[in-house]
């Protein structure tokens, strides 16, 4: 063998065939074994999405942003107050408006309240987190001599 030349298979490797098929006994033979092919089954698409449970009984929710968002920027936006409960979709109020939002982009939110929790004997009050913090009057200075400039969110 040379590099770059036919390849040449001798005629001892190949064994006659006994009968020929006419070219229109073969188009007969292809047609009949093409009708008789079905196609595969259809796979079923139910693809449900996922609703927690407890959006039934939720007062608050958060609101998945479905938009393309920066690195490390959550998912979930809220959370909101409920104002009305359907079956596919929930009403509640936004900052600015009402808006109206399917049961798949939903998150139940639970909040704490201002109760009183009994442990051991002791007595506990646990505070709700409320959306105003207390700002110092004057600016945090570091070791270093920066001014450390107060965090405003949701303004």
């Amino acid at each position: 063998m040379t590099y770059g030349a036919t390849l040449r298979v001798p005629s001892d490797f190949l064994v006659p065939t006994g009968t020929e098929i006419e070219d229109a006994d073969l188009v007969r033979r292809l047609t009949r074994t093409m009708a008789t092919l079905a196609p595969a089954p259809q796979r079923s698409h139910e693809n449900k999405p996922f609703i927690f449970k407890d959006l039934e009984t939720c007062t608050h929710v958060f609101v998945r942003n479905d938009s393309v968002r920066a690195p490390l920027t959550p998912p979930y936006d809220g959370p909101y107050e409920v104002l009305k409960k359907h079956e596919k979709y929930f009403k509640i109020k936004m900052p600015l408006r009402t808006a109206v939002v399917s049961l798949d982009r939903l998150k139940p939110a639970f909040t704490f309240s201002d109760t009183t929790v009994s442990t051991s004997g002791a007595t506990n009050t646990v505070r709700g987190v409320s959306s105003k913090r207390t700002v110092p009057e004057q600016p945090y200075t570091t070791r270093s001599g920066r001014i450390v400039k107060k965090t405003v969110r949701f303004s």
